[in-house]
């Protein structure tokens, strides 16, 4: 976040008001968009090259989201938005979640 005034430190008032909000904004947007992209990415990279690790996809969610330096209360919207993006964007259509596995959308 960045201020225009840097001569002072921020008051606790200002931090309620400004940068928990910029901060639920950023969770926000990680959670809801770049997150749930990541995880697609990897899976279908993995499947496509077949080098996708035998496991379930509860695993391959938590290892995507392992890279982001945030704390996800609900997996779910997650890997609900996983399974819409990989199937209308990489055509993967999941047919076993433990282990993951995969069939080809026609």
């Amino acid at each position: 976040m960045f201020r225009k005034n840097i001569n002072s430190d921020i008051s606790d008032e200002e931090y309620n008001k400004y940068f928990l909000d910029f901060e639920h904004q950023i969770d926000s947007y990680l959670i809801n968009e770049v997150i749930p992209g990541v995880c697609s990415y990897i899976i279908s990279y993995g499947y496509n090259n077949d080098i996708l690790y035998y496991d379930s996809f509860d695993n391959h969610i938590s290892y995507g989201i392992s890279l982001f330096n945030i704390n996800i209360k609900d997996i779910n919207i997650i890997k609900d938005k996983v399974k819409k993006i990989l199937e209308n964007k990489y055509n993967l259509i999941i047919i076993s979640t433990d282990p993951l596995d995969f069939t080809k959308k026609a």
